[in-house]
Formats: structure tokens, C-alpha cells, sequence
């Protein structure tokens, strides 16, 4: 009976996560009109279908939330702060990305 509820509770976990992938961000995007507005935007795949994407560091943990402005080609990015804000110091890193609606 244990070993059920631990595969059930492996079973939830992983499907709680489903929307998150780990993805290579460009975090090169500079001087957007809607800086003022929104802190963080980013430029995200054809296939991408919410409304924001959250980013999160896969060691630290530490994640932040950008405001989708763009769909084209099959990468993401981002603005250099937000990479400063989860402690990126790379202009290229691979990090988790989670669909937000």
C-alpha cells in the first residue's frame, strides 16, 4: 500500500509541473517602448500559448515573470535585467520556462 501512495504522489507532482521545460533564453532583447509599463518582456515561439512566461533559475530557484510582446522563430528572449533579477550572468543560459495565463 505504501509504495502506491508514493507512486500517486510522484504521479501529481509530475503532472503539476507538465508546462514547465527547461529552454535556452536569449537574454539580449534591449530598449522596448513598454519598459515603462512592464519591467520584463519577451519575444517567445511560435508554439508558446500564454500570455506571460516565468523563468526560473534550475539551481537557485529564484524566478521571475515577463510579459509576452512577440511571437517568431523558435526561441525566447528577454530582457538583461530579468537575468540579473534570478542571477544569470550570462547573456545565454538554460532555464526552467512555465507557460502563465
Amino acid at each position: 500500500m505504501k509504495h502506491w501512495i508514493i507512486i500517486l504522489l510522484v504521479t501529481l507532482s509530475t503532472v503539476g509541473h507538465a508546462s514547465r521545460l527547461k529552454a535556452q533564453v536569449q537574454f539580449s532583447l534591449t530598449n522596448q517602448s513598454t519598459e515603462a509599463f512592464v519591467p520584463f518582456v519577451v519575444v517567445v515561439p511560435h508554439t508558446f500559448n500564454g500570455q506571460f512566461v516565468r523563468f526560473v533559475h534550475p539551481r537557485n530557484g529564484k524566478s521571475a515573470v515577463a510579459k509576452v510582446i512577440k511571437k517568431e522563430g523558435d526561441h525566447y528572449k528577454t530582457n538583461p535585467s530579468l537575468a540579473n533579477a534570478i542571477g544569470i550572468e550570462s547573456t545565454v543560459a538554460r532555464v526552467f520556462v512555465e507557460e502563465v495565463y
